[in-house]
């Protein structure tokens, strides 16, 4: 099987989790917020536990998922080690990172104080998926050629 092929079937993966994620997603979930979220926000929209019991249930499945199956769509393309590499591997790791302390937060709120860092790595993880995005459009007209 080509590369090419994996890359598409990747590609089409990672949209349908992605317009899975939206579609679930309840009303003002944190991490879809683009520009971020403060901690007075983000425990405002936690008091509603129905939404946070889908965020930590369902959707978290979906989004363990979701960030390495769109890392790997935005590497395959820019080859083998490249320092292109960097914008995708930061929004691996960001939302990874958000993922991880909203999860922590939902099971515990009860006893734990709202996090502020999720807030300010939402903007991170956007920001470096443009650009990684940016970048994997521009060697996709390369790479396709090949």
């Amino acid at each position: 099987m080509s590369k090419k092929i994996v890359w598409v079937t990747l590609a089409v993966l990672a949209a349908v989790l992605m317009a899975a994620l939206n579609v679930a997603a309840p009303a003002g979930v944190p991490d879809l917020r683009i520009f971020g979220y403060s901690a007075a926000a983000l425990a405002e929209w936690a008091q509603n536990d129905a939404a946070v019991e889908l965020a930590a249930g369902p959707l978290w499945r979906i989004d363990t998922v979701f960030p390495g199956v769109m890392t790997i769509v935005l590497l395959m393309p820019l080859g083998a080690r490249s320092p292109r590499w960097l914008p995708a591997l930061i929004y691996c790791a960001a939302d990874y990172a958000e993922n991880l302390i909203l999860h922590a937060y939902y099971l515990q709120r009860a006893t734990m104080e709202a996090p502020a860092l999720a807030g300010i790595i939402t903007p991170i993880k956007w920001a470096a998926a443009a650009v990684a995005a940016v970048m994997m459009l521009m060697a996709i007209r390369k790479w396709w050629r090949a």
